[in-house]
């Protein structure tokens, strides 16, 4: 159960932290890129 927690704690470090750095580096294309799947998320459902 241990190494479970550890093996998640260590995949994100080294995941989410470079995508951080990214974000920091290129803003204007993270929100681009937000907005994208947030409209490619709700394009099914009728918006009011």
């Amino acid at each position: 159960m241990r190494s479970i927690e550890k093996f998640f704690d260590l995949s994100l470090r080294y995941v989410f932290e470079p995508g951080l750095n990214w974000v920091i580096d290129h803003p204007v294309i993270a929100v681009v890129a937000v907005v994208g799947l947030v409209y490619w998320s709700v394009r099914g459902y009728r918006m009011i």
